[in-house]
């Protein structure tokens, strides 16, 4: 059964807090980084993890009587309302409740904080335990685990499992869509993901270019010799798409956008079909096709992170109100 979260309310935030590619990349960096100190990635993942979660704040749906089976309805012993609906109320958690999310997320938080595990406050994607150096990232219910010692690990899968059902990969090789390549003994891994454009492209029903495409956006020639900056990209008037490839575009940026964490050559292709999306035109369609016929000759790009002992420094800017149509 799923309840129609679309009509039911919740009076708090119903976001749940999830790790970000950016964290869950940088945590695998320093997988590998620290693998000379013993260090180890393995995986785990939470079965059924939206459902049954207890709820403080109970919800109500009903369902016609005539989709409930007679056995059933004897059964539960089950009144149906006079007009026509059998009417529930939810306990626990179940899908299409749009608090599911969030209410799992706190359930594991209390479930895992008597072990010693916690959510860093920042970072509420990373969670560290207290003592051990153990770490993981945590994708909804997918945990990315870096560990020391055999011991430190069997300390986390007990806890998960305490109060839930999990799956356990040793070998960490498949974390949130991307393949994981370890190689600990020659200090790098390798991070994909197989098959990811293939069966995209096989979606948008793209053909392989006649020729190979290795650029992912069209070249902007320069004006050699001209003095001072070069001349901004002319404003095109061509007409705007109809809905049905306006859609299909938005659909490409979106799938594609993920991957860009794979293949980052695409990033500023992608940025400018994003920025034209919402009104694309003939332009825009012919950028689409460009990267479709590049993602079609490298379809399987791979990044390979090697060990290394650098201290990573972020400095942070924001510029205002510098796109086209910029709103404040």
């Amino acid at each position: 059964m799923t309840a129609g979260g679309d009509r039911l309310d919740y009076p708090d935030d119903p976001s749940s807090p999830a790790v970000s590619i950016l964290d869950t990349k940088i945590h695998i960096n320093s997988t590998i980084s620290d693998a000379q100190k013993g260090a180890r990635y393995m995986t785990v993942d939470i079965k059924i993890f939206y459902l049954g979660t207890p709820m403080d704040y109970f919800q109500y749906l009903r369902v016609p009587q005539r989709l409930v089976p007679n056995e059933i309805k004897i059964t539960y012993n089950l009144t149906v309302e006079p007009d026509g609906y059998i009417y529930f109320e939810i306990r626990k958690g179940m899908y299409g409740l749009k608090e599911a999310g969030i209410i799992a997320y706190k359930h594991l938080v209390k479930n895992l904080l008597p072990y010693g595990y916690a959510p860093l406050k920042h970072t509420p994607g990373i969670w560290k335990h207290k003592q051990r150096r153990t770490t993981f990232t945590l994708c909804v219910d997918d945990f990315g685990i870096k560990y020391f010692s055999r011991h430190d690990a069997e300390h986390l899968i007990d806890a998960i499992q305490a109060n839930y059902e999990c799956t356990i990969d040793w070998t960490g090789n498949t974390y949130c869509g991307m393949n994981l390549d370890w190689n600990y003994e020659k200090k790098y891994v390798d991070v994909s993901m197989n098959n990811y454009v293939k069966r995209a492209l096989a979606k948008f029903t793209h053909a392989p270019p006649l020729r190979p495409q290795h650029a992912p956006h069209a070249w902007q020639q320069p004006t050699y010799g001209k003095r001072g900056p070069q001349s901004p990209t002319a404003t095109t008037n061509e007409p705007a798409l109809n809905n049905e490839e306006t859609k299909r575009i938005q659909t490409i940026s979106g799938t594609f956008n993920y991957y860009s964490e794979i293949d980052p050559c695409i990033k500023p292709a992608l940025k400018e079909i994003s920025s034209e999306q919402a009104k694309p035109t003939s332009k825009t369609k012919r950028r689409t096709e460009h990267l479709l016929d590049y993602l079609s000759t490298n379809p399987d790009a791979t990044l390979r992170y090697y060990a290394s002992d650098m201290i990573l420094v972020i400095e942070t800017d924001a510029a205002y109100l510098v796109q086209p149509e910029a709103k404040s």
